[in-house]
């Protein structure tokens, strides 16, 4: 054998034990969780939730987290996530500020490791907070342009362990807006506003209520938000707001469109 042909076989022999060492390190590296998801339930007044995440290192040499990148409102404790070395385990601390949130909300933090080629991991805290007030119909206020003028009805229910008032919130509200203190006032139970009217019917007093809502007309464009109010504070129950529109009317070719479209699914 020629020196030529024994370089080249040199050659090849060491690309191949390089690319196996790499297959055999990426084959064998891994950071396994114990849940890449956390649900943590939450009381009405709770303001924080915490989750715990616990790693193993499943692969054959150690493991670090470079970057860990979290979102607004969550905080981890002291993190050591250095050097994990095979077989060894870890845990770290999420908590999450939830004062703010009304039935359900997500953080997901993500972390990179020094592992090769590895994908960031993902891992979530998913928080449920009770909703103490339930409406049914809030997506079906809406009218076309030219429709008849007919009322439109959201029923609302309290899961509360005492009444609740409910009223129309009087006072003009954006989005992001707060409840200001309450006053001593008597409750509004009818308003217009925007080219709607609204009505506040009381079904059970503190338990059952009903939104009626009603355009004004229906010969043009209108969108506008219904707010209501309750007399818990707004750590427990946000202003509650729907929006009642009116949209233009359905051309027929689409309208055509639409009802071929629906055969064809």
């Amino acid at each position: 054998m020629s020196y030529k042909k024994e370089t080249n076989l040199v050659c090849v022999l060491l690309i191949g034990m390089i690319f196996l060492c790499f297959a055999q390190r990426d084959l064998y590296a891994g950071l396994s969780w114990e849940q890449n998801l956390v649900v943590v339930e939450v009381g009405l007044e709770d303001a924080t939730a915490s989750a715990v995440f616990r790693c193993t290192n499943t692969g054959d040499y150690p493991l670090s987290v470079t970057v860990m990148q979290l979102p607004h409102g969550i905080k981890v404790d002291r993190v050591r996530l250095k050097s994990i070395r095979p077989g060894e385990s870890r845990e770290f601390t999420a908590t999450c500020q939830v004062a703010r949130v009304y039935g359900a909300a997500q953080w997901n933090i993500e972390l990179v490791t020094d592992e090769p080629g590895a994908e960031p991991h993902v891992l979530g805290v998913r928080v449920k907070r009770p909703q103490i007030i339930r409406a049914e119909g809030a997506g079906d206020l809406v009218w076309r342009v030219g429709d008849e003028a007919e009322s439109k009805t959201i029923s609302l229910t309290v899961d509360y362990n005492k009444p609740v008032e409910l009223s129309l919130s009087k006072r003009p509200q954006r989005e992001g807006d707060e409840k200001s203190s309450r006053e001593k006032e008597a409750p509004v139970v009818e308003q217009v506003s925007g080219g709607f009217k609204s009505e506040l019917k009381v079904v059970k007093a503190g338990k059952q209520y009903e939104l009626v809502v009603t355009p004004i007309s229906t010969e043009r464009n209108r969108v506008e938000s219904i707010v209501l109010d309750s007399d818990l504070p707004d750590t427990i129950a946000p202003m509650m707001r729907y929006r009642a529109m009116i949209v233009p009317a359905q051309r027929a070719g689409d309208s055509e469109k639409s009802e071929q479209d629906r055969v064809n699914e």
